[in-house]
């Protein structure tokens, strides 16, 4: 009697290896601490399920555990801290920031961390704005010549010429005030009249500019408006501004005519 036919053993097929993880590119360069960006929890290779955190937004995170848990991609550099290349990327300026108007001789600020509103309550936030504000300085001069060369040996400075201009874009009396270097404001019912002033009685008033992240304020110690106000009125949704340009002046305090208050080292 024949025995059982035996099926022929297949050869067992070797296992697929399991794809490595991906690995986070390096960082260009080493610092001691980084900053983390967002949590950075605890994973399997530190013993948890991955629900704990190691460090919170804002903590320092040491190089050793940035390269070895794959965090490259969760942290920055610290604040005021170079890169490679000598750039310190907090030293780059954003946004409109705050305008501040004070009378002559209001006191200014000598740090970047006070609140403005404990500075002096004379302080006063200028609002809205239709585009940021700008801060212009022109040093003027004169070429000296001379018969024997072609190019001047040199430049006389004759003066400079300093501004800061914006739009208010709010069509208040006060702001109108502000515009016309002073004027009346009476009231009545339910409403207010506004009147500019006589000629040489105009006032000159200090501004102030404070960075959105609190690291920069600009103290003008003596300005004045001597822009033409041209108010547009516009069909749609272009709105009414009331545009200013104030000159600064050497303030009779004797101070220079501006003073920048900077953070360090974030902006040294």
């Amino acid at each position: 009697m024949r025995g059982d036919v035996m099926p022929p053993r297949s050869k067992p097929q070797a296992e697929t290896p399991a794809a490595a993880p991906e690995t986070p590119p390096p960082l260009p360069f080493r610092v001691p601490f980084w900053v983390a960006r967002v949590p950075l929890p605890v994973g399997a290779e530190m013993g948890s399920d991955g629900t704990a955190r190691a460090f919170n937004p804002g903590d320092l995170v040491p190089d050793e555990h940035v390269q070895r848990y794959g965090w490259q991609a969760q942290v920055e550099l610290p604040p005021g801290v170079a890169g490679p290349d000598g750039a310190v990327p907090d030293s780059v300026a954003l946004g409109p920031g705050y305008l501040y108007l004070a009378p002559l001789g209001t006191t200014e600020p000598v740090d970047v961390a006070t609140a403005i509103a404990a500075v002096s309550a004379a302080w006063v936030l200028l609002g809205y704005t239709d585009d940021g504000s700008e801060f212009d300085y022109q040093l003027n001069t004169d070429q000296v010549l001379v018969a024997e060369e072609l190019d001047p040996i040199s430049n006389a400075p004759t003066g400079r010429d300093m501004s800061v201009q914006f739009a208010l874009a709010e069509i208040t009396a006060t702001n109108l005030k502000r515009a016309f270097n002073g004027g009346t404001i009476t009231t009545g019912t339910g409403v207010v009249f506004f009147e500019p002033p006589d000629l040489g009685t105009e006032v000159r008033v200090m501004l102030l500019f404070e960075s959105e992240d609190h690291t920069e304020r600009w103290v003008y110690r003596q300005c004045f408006n001597d822009g033409q106000i041209a108010m547009p009125r516009k069909k749609g949704a272009a709105k009414a501004v009331i545009p200013v340009v104030f000159k600064l002046e050497k303030p009779a305090t004797g101070l220079r005519p501006f003073r920048a208050i900077m953070a360090s080292p974030q902006r040294a």
